[in-house]
């Protein structure tokens, strides 16, 4: 009985030739941008490796529709908005999206990735799971457009479009501690691990440039909900930690932490200050109105259109950007 043989991709030919996987597919298909020098070497690469064709992958590409393809990590409140946002600019550029869900499973969003490809879509836009993203393979090697948000994944060499959080969590520290007097800081973190060690790296830098030693324990993890950011605060209050600042992951669990401090007899910002994340609509409107590290979503969203549209235009292989925060001082600091 004959073994399964695996059949090498143009992945494995960018990584054999350094090649970035556009180039590669530009190579194969006798691109005139592509110089004769780099063409040589691919097809050399091709011939070593074995390389086959694959057709149907690229009939997928040929056929593609007028649809971009969004794959997020769930349903949150967040990434509603960060979907109504880059729907609305891929709409002004005359594209569909359309939008799939992996509820938090690494297997459903494989799944939804190999889906996305098979429904011939001109680029995939995808907030990934943590995990070895080896679900990238397959849209790469389909020839497909691809842009990453949220956090860089540096063993795949595509395009990403990032949050900057180090500026707006530095200018809350510093306002807390320099205006405020604050020392006893704990952040209420996301579960998700890459985005969550992105801010937590950015929470520790504020401190030490405020001369406060940062410490693990002083990070708590919470889902993006209200109930779970008032579950775990009541349970530090209650355990009688000495904290008189708290950083959230979102304006939502900012509201549950304030409601556990509230419940507890305290106020803020006089006895423990809160900051939320993202300027939601509930942040101006929740009594107090909750300070909060701003993202510019609709700029994120024009990034974000604007990157795939190159990548589909052939203007340029990859290209990583991001977009910066900022803290907005209102009543909670």
């Amino acid at each position: 009985m004959e073994k399964n043989v695996k059949q090498n991709t143009i992945v494995d030919i960018a990584r054999d030739t350094g090649f970035s996987v556009a180039t590669v597919s530009r190579a194969l298909n006798n691109s005139p941008k592509v110089t004769e020098a780099t063409k040589r070497r691919v097809l050399e690469s091709a011939r070593n490796l074995n390389y086959t064709p694959n057709e149907p992958a690229k009939m997928l590409v040929r056929g593609s529709s007028h649809t971009i393809g969004l794959l997020l990590p769930d349903n949150s409140a967040v990434n509603h908005i960060i979907y109504s946002a880059i729907n609305l600019e891929f709409m002004k550029r005359k594209l569909e999206v359309i939008l799939f869900n992996a509820n938090n499973n690494l297997s459903v969003e494989d799944f939804l990735m190999h889906e996305l490809v098979k429904r011939r879509v001109m680029g995939i836009v995808v907030l990934p799971l943590p995990g070895e993203y080896k679900m990238f393979d397959y849209a790469m090697s389909s020839g497909i457009p691809l842009v990453v948000l949220g956090r860089f994944v540096a063993a795949y060499n595509v395009s990403h479009v990032l949050f900057d959080f180090r500026k707006g969590i530095s200018e809350a520290v510093d306002h807390l501690v320099r205006e405020r007097g604050k020392r006893n800081f704990v952040q209420l973190a996301l579960k998700d691990v890459a985005d969550g060690l992105e801010r937590r790296k950015a929470f520790e830098f504020a401190l030490r440039a405020n001369q406060i030693i940062p410490d693990h324990t002083l990070v708590h993890a919470v889902e993006d909900t209200c109930e779970s950011g008032y579950t775990v605060m009541r349970g530090l209050l209650e355990r009688g930690e000495i904290i008189d600042a708290v950083l959230c992951s979102s304006d939502y669990t900012a509201a549950g932490a304030l409601r556990a401090i509230a419940d507890r007899g305290l106020s803020a910002p006089n006895d423990i200050a809160v900051v939320g994340f993202h300027n939601m609509d509930i942040s101006q409107y929740y009594t107090p109105r909750i300070s909060t590290i701003a993202v510019d979503i609709e700029e994120f969203a024009r990034l974000v259109a604007d990157t795939m549209i190159g990548l589909i235009e052939d203007k340029f292989e990859m290209k990583n950007t991001g977009v910066s925060t900022t803290f907005l001082h209102k009543e909670t600091t």
